[in-house]
């Protein structure tokens, strides 16, 4: 959420990242934002000390670059598999915010074998 900076108060990103222990919870800084996407405005607000902005952050959370995977495995051969991904953007796009355009690097492995 700093790359918003100067759009939130500093209080707001203090108390997000010292609710973001990734010790405790197993959830990074990123999935901590998403979740507060799951919560009502007042809630996000109360939680960011931020009584009435609590939309504003939301809003400022869908902007997070997140995509939204689906993939289809199908054997062709013993030693053959074909892949059909689907990558669906799942943020709200701003040329303010992301520029022209967005990269993303799509990884596909076999982590058991260490063959592809």
């Amino acid at each position: 959420m700093r790359q918003f900076e100067g759009e939130l108060p500093q209080n707001v990103y203090k108390a997000l990242e010292s609710r973001t222990d990734t010790s405790k919870t197993g959830f990074d800084g990123f999935e901590s934002a998403l979740s507060l996407l799951e919560m009502q405005p007042a809630e996000v607000g109360q939680f960011c000390h931020w009584a009435k902005g609590g939309s504003k952050v939301q809003n400022f959370v869908r902007f997070l670059p997140n995509i939204s995977i689906q993939c289809n495995v199908q054997p062709v051969t013993r030693s053959i598999l074909r892949f059909q991904v689907s990558l669906t953007p799942d943020f709200y796009w701003s040329p303010r915010w992301h520029g022209g355009s967005q990269g993303f690097w799509l990884w596909v492995e076999d982590s058991g074998n260490n063959r592809m």
